[in-house]
């Protein structure tokens, strides 16, 4: 699914991010520069990145989600074919009936027709907005959910600021030594995984409670 991206610019903005720490920390301590021509305290920012493509490609909950919005895009894909199968039958039987019509039935026909073609171009449309806000729910979902665990993952691991490294974003170079991709993903699928298993266990307690009941 390639339009769904998980935006994972979040944490700090990273310019922004950088230059509001050091000025505070800078103006802490003092406004002169070392004997080595660098700031104090530069060096204490702790700095990591993620591999953007391949936290989502390893990320079970992006699995699940991009399926089932590959799921949900086929269903309303196979309606609208229906539709429009179904229309263009209806085209056909009139081009050859119409003969056998007078001009008053012709154009009746021929006017329901062009109603039912217009209200299906405005479904395609509709289906095509009802799959961008889906998308959108699951950019969010998977923001806010990576955003919040990353937090979690920084303040445990001390890291001031984390990056997101993929083509097109402004960092250009990271060492594999910044890289927590690994880490950060093998962490969040754990944490989904409990979180199933929780869910599921709680389900099959209300289902032998509802059994015990009866």
């Amino acid at each position: 699914m390639k339009n769904l991206s998980l935006i994972l610019n979040f944490i700090l903005i990273v310019a922004v991010g950088i230059l509001y720490f050091l000025h505070f920390r800078g103006h802490g301590i003092s406004g002169s520069l070392t004997s080595e021509g660098t700031s104090p305290g530069i060096t204490d920012v702790a700095i990591a990145y993620v591999i953007e493509d391949s936290l989502l490609n390893n990320y079970d909950l992006f699995k699940e989600l991009s399926a089932q919005l590959e799921k949900k895009q086929a269903d309303l894909e196979k309606t609208y074919t229906s539709r429009a199968q179904s229309l263009q039958t209806e085209i056909e039987n009139f081009r050859s009936t119409s003969g056998n019509m007078t001009i008053n039935q012709a154009r009746a026909v021929e006017e329901d027709l062009m109603r039912k073609q217009q209200n299906l171009y405005q479904y395609q449309e509709t289906l095509g907005q009802q799959m961008l806000e889906e998308q959108a729910k699951v950019n969010d979902q998977l923001f806010q959910r990576v955003a919040e665990f990353l937090k979690k993952y920084s303040v445990e691991n001390g890291y001031n600021v984390v990056l997101n490294y993929k083509r097109g974003t402004g960092m250009l170079f990271g060492s594999e030594m910044l890289d927590i991709t690994k880490p950060v993903t093998d962490r969040l699928n754990a944490e989904y995984k409990a979180e199933k298993e929780a869910a599921a266990s709680g389900k099959t307690t209300k289902a032998d409670s509802a059994k015990a009941g009866k």
